[in-house]
């Protein structure tokens, strides 16, 4: 898969209206201030929805502007995509994503364009806390199970909805719905999330492995959750421990 044709509008200080790239590696050179990490990071913005210099979108709109799109041409082997997104900041901002002229929901427009940038901040991967890996890993385990987004938001969901309840003195039966809700949803992420770690892991030995020569220490990828559900470190059993995880809990409560 490749991105082929790049057209950005509103969109900090790029002034290109269309670029085109050639099959194969792409090097792009310019002066300071000319606007190559712009031209990259929207790239990265078609493709994920996300900026890797920021969190806030509405921060990217060039100044004096209402909006910004980006379109882009992707070609696999099979056929050509146009992907577009639209983004107009506001209260609350509103966020337009097409494919092939058609309006499409997050989770069908992210399998599409799959994107990775790699940045000067990415060694947070490495030294930084959780949140950075626990990231990447959704991301990836989106690509492999397209479920796995919907499953992200309903834990979260759950998850403040079980925090609310617990705040406001929620009796013990309401509390264990909740809680048997959580425990289901988080089993489906834990699983998805093994079955990332271990696809990532295969192809990290082997780029390593061609990278590192013999110079470099040997490294290694693993995904390390509660330490009583290591132990199995099986996608496809990651369900049923949580469960008796959840009924041994509420037993011995």
């Amino acid at each position: 898969m490749e991105l082929t044709e790049l057209t950005v509008e509103g969109f900090r200080n790029l002034t290109i209206e269309r670029v085109v790239f050639d099959h194969g590696i792409t090097m792009v050179l310019g002066p300071n201030g000319a606007g190559k990490t712009s031209l990259l990071e929207a790239a990265v913005v078609l493709g994920n929805l996300r900026s890797f210099r920021e969190v806030n979108l509405r921060r990217i709109v060039r100044h004096g502007a209402n909006l910004f799109r980006i379109t882009g041409t992707v070609r696999t082997k099979e056929r050509e995509h146009q992907l577009q997104l639209v983004y107009e900041p506001g209260s609350p901002p509103r966020r337009v994503l097409r494919v092939d002229g058609q309006d499409r929901s997050v989770d069908q427009y992210l399998q599409v364009f799959p994107l990775f940038a790699v940045t000067g901040p990415d060694r947070e991967l490495v030294f930084g806390g959780p949140d950075e890996r626990r990231a990447l890993l959704d991301r990836f385990a989106f690509l492999l199970r397209p479920g796995h987004i919907e499953n992200l938001r309903t834990y979260r969901r759950t998850l403040r909805q079980r925090n609310a309840a617990l705040g406001a003195g929620a009796a013990d039966s309401e509390l264990a719905a909740w809680e048997a809700q959580l425990a289901a949803t988080a089993a489906r992420l834990i699983s998805a999330r093994l079955m990332g770690a271990r696809v990532l892991a295969e192809n990290f030995i082997e780029v390593y492995g061609a990278l590192a020569g013999k110079d470099l220490p040997r490294v290694s990828l693993e995904y390390r959750g509660d330490p009583w559900c290591d132990a199995e470190n099986d996608p496809e059993k990651v369900e049923e421990t949580y469960q008796r995880r959840y009924n041994e809990t509420r037993t011995r409560d």
